[in-house]
């Protein structure tokens, strides 16, 4: 007859976690409409489908560098004009924050 091994508490608390916690979490994802695993990658940053909630997308051919020289150029066409789109809504938002502050 083999001999029993004996936990402490805490052990058997700290297997409890490891069982109780990814099915809490993942019915709490369940419940918020969710689904667990999209979730977890979520919360990892891992992004598999290569989706954007930006309102301009670039879509996937844009991004293929094996398509040439042409999409390539035109990927950097579109990321230099973000950013300068970007950088005249900084510099409106200075001046904005500027006459607030200066308002007092």
């Amino acid at each position: 007859m083999a001999t029993r091994l004996k936990m402490t508490g805490f052990a058997r608390f700290f297997i409890f976690l490891l069982i109780a916690a990814p099915l809490i979490y993942s019915g709490v994802s369940i419940y918020n409409g969710d689904h667990p695993l999209d979730a977890v990658k979520k919360d990892f940053g891992i992004d598999l489908r290569g989706g954007s909630n930006s309102s301009d997308d670039i879509s996937k051919e844009d991004l293929n560098p094996s398509k040439g020289n042409d999409d390539q150029t035109k990927l950097i066409k579109f990321l230099r004009e973000k950013n300068e789109q970007l950088e005249m809504e900084n510099e409106e938002l200075k001046a904005k924050l500027k006459q607030l502050e200066g308002g007092y």
